[in-house]
C-alpha cells in the first residue's frame, strides 16, 4: 500500500509522509517504554504502576485513532475510483475495521483501569477526560462504515 501511495497524487504522498512520521514517533515511544520497563525490572517492582499503564494505553489509543483516521481518508479517496484501486480500497477498509476494533479494545481497557483506580487517585480525572474526548471521535460500533445521508428540506432560522 505504501508503494501505491508513494507513486500517487501529492495528497497521497503527503498522507504517506504523515503515516511514516507517526511510525517513527511510535518507535521512539516504544523505545522509551522499554527503557521504563527495564528500569522497573531493575528496581524489583513486580508490575508497572497505573501511571505507566495509563500512559501506554493513551499512546496506543492516539496511534490507533490516527491510523483509523488515515484509513478513513484513504477509503474516501479511493472510494470513487475505478477497478484498478479496488485492492488498495479493500486494504484500507480492512485497516479501518481493524483499527476500529483495536480502539474499542483500548477504550474497554481504559474503562477497566478507571474502575480499578481508587476514587481519589489523580489519574481518574485524566483517564475519564480521555474517555469523554474519545467518544465523539468514534461513536459507531467497530467494523461498520457509515455513509452520510443527503440533507433535504429548507433552512429555518430560530427566533
Amino acid at each position: 500500500m505504501t508503494h501505491t501511495c508513494a507513486s500517487g497524487t501529492p495528497k497521497e504522498r503527503k498522507l504517506l509522509a504523515a503515516a511514516q512520521q507517526m511510525l517513527r514517533d511510535s518507535q521512539l515511544k516504544v523505545a522509551l517504554l522499554r527503557m521504563k520497563i527495564s528500569g522497573l525490572e531493575a528496581s524489583g517492582s513486580p508490575q508497572p504502576g497505573p501511571e505507566l499503564l495509563v500512559e501506554e494505553l493513551q499512546h496506543r489509543w492516539r496511534v490507533e485513532a490516527a491510523v483509523a483516521e488515515g484509513a478513513k481518508t484513504v477509503v474516501k479517496l479511493l472510494g470513487g475510483r475505478r477497478a484498478q484501486d479496488r485492492k488498495a480500497l479493500a486494504e484500507a477498509q480492512t485497516q479501518l475495521q481493524e483499527s476500529s476494533q483495536k480502539l474499542d479494545l483500548l477504550r474497554l481497557a481504559l474503562e477497566q483501569l478507571l474502575e480499578d483506580l481508587p476514587p481519589a487517585h489523580p489519574l481518574r480525572s485524566r483517564v475519564a477526560q480521555e474517555l469523554r474526548a474519545a467518544v465523539p471521535g468514534n461513536p459507531r460500533p467497530s467494523g461498520t462504515l457509515v455513509k452520510p445521508t443527503a440533507l433535504t428540506g429548507s433552512r429555518q432560522s430560530l427566533p
